[in-house]
C-alpha cells in the first residue's frame, strides 16, 4: 500500500517476523525507533513482564515450563493481536531475555544462551526454524 506518512515497521514489506533473523530485526528496529520522541507506545503483553520478571533468576528449565505455562492464546506484539504462536512466542522470549540497554545484542544472546536454548528446545515442531537452534 501508499505510504500514509505514519511510522512504519521495520520490516516494512512483512507483516510479522517469518524467521529469526527477522525476528532479531524487527526487535532490533523497535527498539531504535522507540527512543524518537515521535514513537508510538505500543501496548505491552503482559506475559512480557511475568517472563522478563523470572529471566534472572530462573533456571532455563524453569523459564521454558513458564514460557509455556503463559502460553500465546490473545497474544499482543507491539500493540496488535497476535495469531501465529511461533511468532507470539519468539516475540515473548527475545522481549524478555534480549534487553539493549545490557549491551550490544551479541553480548546479550551470549549472557542468556542457556535460556534461550532451553525456550527453543522446550517450543515443540516449528521451534528453532531458520537455524535458530543451531545458533546457539
Amino acid at each position: 500500500g501508499a505510504a500514509t506518512g505514519s511510522a512504519r515497521s521495520p520490516l516494512r514489506a512483512t507483516p510479522h517476523p517469518a524467521t529469526a533473523s527477522q525476528l532479531f530485526e524487527y526487535v532490533a528496529g523497535a527498539a531504535m525507533s522507540s527512543s524518537s520522541s515521535e514513537a508510538e507506545v505500543a501496548e505491552e503483553d503482559w506475559r512480557i513482564a511475568k517472563l522478563f520478571g523470572v529471566a534472572d533468576k530462573a533456571t532455563p528449565e524453569e523459564f521454558a515450563a513458564l514460557l509455556g505455562e503463559v502460553g500465546t492464546k490473545n497474544a499482543v506484539v507491539h500493540g496488535s493481536m497476535m495469531l501465529d504462536p511461533l511468532v507470539a512466542r519468539s516475540h515473548f522470549v527475545v522481549m524478555a531475555l534480549l534487553d539493549a540497554d545490557d549491551g550490544s545484542l551479541a553480548e546479550c544472546v551470549e549472557a542468556r544462551k542457556d535460556l534461550l536454548k532451553a525456550a527453543v528446545a522446550a517450543g515443540g515442531a516449528g521451534a528453532g526454524a531458520a537455524g535458530v537452534g543451531s545458533a546457539f
